[in-house]
């Protein structure tokens, strides 16, 4: 085996100890279902603000605040998740690369760091669009 690839073996075997215990399958099944409610879930939940700001106030400027507010959320969720090295969030990028989710296998110079900032990038823009059309509207 070559050196470089016993060193990234070494690397990943180490990351997926928490104070020298390997993790349950009860946790790396959490880890899972948390990374697939994040890639999914909020997706579906970002229209979420919207409505309950149309509910408060029935108006085209409520429901574009709403909406830039959950888009907002979800790129700050996604940057701030990557920043920390959140584990659930390296499965939510292997699932979107449609790789196996190896939540107690992290190796994070896999996920090119122009996915894990132009995702939340794009939805920064679709937050500033909104508000904007909000304002103006």
């Amino acid at each position: 085996m070559k050196k470089h690839q016993l060193q990234k073996q070494n690397h990943c075997a180490a990351a997926s100890r928490q104070n020298g215990h390997t993790m349950s399958q009860k946790r790396i099944l959490l880890i899972k279902v948390w990374a697939y409610f994040v890639r999914y879930g909020m997706l579906l939940a970002i229209p979420l603000p919207a409505a309950i700001a149309s509910g408060l106030a029935d108006s085209r400027t409520a429901k574009y605040l709403g909406l830039g507010a959950g888009c907002l959320f979800f790129a700050l969720y996604y940057l701030v998740g990557y920043l920390l090295r959140w584990t659930h969030m390296y499965c939510v990028y292997q699932n979107a690369y449609h790789q196996k989710m190896t939540p107690d296998k992290v190796n994070w110079s896999e996920i090119k760091t122009s996915d894990a900032i132009g995702v939340p990038l794009i939805f920064m823009g679709f937050a500033i669009f909104a508000v904007i059309v909000a304002l103006t509207g």
